[in-house]
């Protein structure tokens, strides 16, 4: 309360201003932007390179024993003598489970990936998921194989890991599928087999269907993908305290909370 003394608006004593402690930085840590919302948008950038760097990882963990799962169905299937050579496709399959564990037990290392090194590892590991399905259709009956709908396994796997906007969904989900494609077309040039049904029509239209189902598969992931990334940038946008944006909750008390938070100008947690 106000002494009863202090009647004049002058004689009112200010409110002392809050300070707030920034971190030390030096002038190299700092980066000026002529407008707020390239800062607003860096912070936005750097936690969802952080959410895709968490949900690439389960999903590299779950792909790899669903893709030593599938081996053992079949090596019951070699046995049953319905597919002979199909054990051969053990080696690229056993490549791919070993490249994805190599790759998750870089994304939960330390230092963090950087988002370059995120999409090259996107590339390489789908990119040869999608040959390994391709070896495994030549294995299994070439362009008449029903392996080949597997590739729609391989694009949501792929969309899950990196909710994106559509331009960029839709460049990497078809670059995938035009790995798959290039090993087919390689594949029906190396064996007579499958030169063979491509004369076939019933053949090519079973595998133009197939393949029909997949592109209507990506679509969709990439409609649905674009909508779920602007949902969680627009979530994202909205956790701030200040000049702070909300990161994660690091604990709580009976004080309150504590929180891990990014300061847009400073470009630091």
């Amino acid at each position: 309360p106000l002494p009863c003394e202090m009647t004049h608006e002058a004689n009112v004593p200010r409110p002392a201003e809050v300070l707030t402690l920034e971190p030390a930085v030096s002038s190299r840590d700092l980066s000026f932007s002529t407008g707020g919302d390239r800062s607003d948008d860096d912070g936005l950038d750097r936690r969802e390179h952080a959410a895709n760097i968490d949900r690439m990882e389960r999903t590299l963990r779950l792909g790899a024993g669903l893709v030593a799962l599938l081996g053992v169905a079949d090596i019951f299937t070699v046995h049953l003598d319905k597919y002979p050579g199909l054990d051969g496709v053990w080696v690229p399959r056993a490549a791919l489970i070993t490249l994805a564990l190599v790759v998750r037990r870089r994304l939960s290392g330390s230092p963090p990936v950087t988002p370059g090194w995120l999409r090259c590892a996107h590339l390489v590991v789908f990119g040869w998921a999608a040959v390994t399905l391709a070896l495994l259709c030549m294995q299994s009956g070439g362009f008449a194989s029903r392996d080949a709908a597997g590739l729609v396994l391989v694009v949501l796997a792929q969309a899950h890991t990196q909710p994106d906007r559509s331009s960029q969904a839709a460049l990497r989900l078809g670059v995938t599928i035009g790995i798959f494609l290039g090993a087919m077309a390689l594949g029906a040039a190396m064996l007579p087999f499958m030169t063979a049904q491509l004369g076939d029509p019933d053949v090519v239209i079973g595998f133009g269907e197939c393949l029909s189902g997949v592109l209507a598969a990506a679509a969709l992931l990439v409609a649905s993908g674009h909508a779920h990334w602007q949902a969680r940038r627009r979530v994202m946008a909205t956790r701030t305290a200040g000049r702070y944006v909300l990161d994660r909750l690091i604990g709580h008390g009976g004080m309150g909370d504590v929180w891990r938070a990014y300061h847009p100008a400073l470009r630091r947690h």
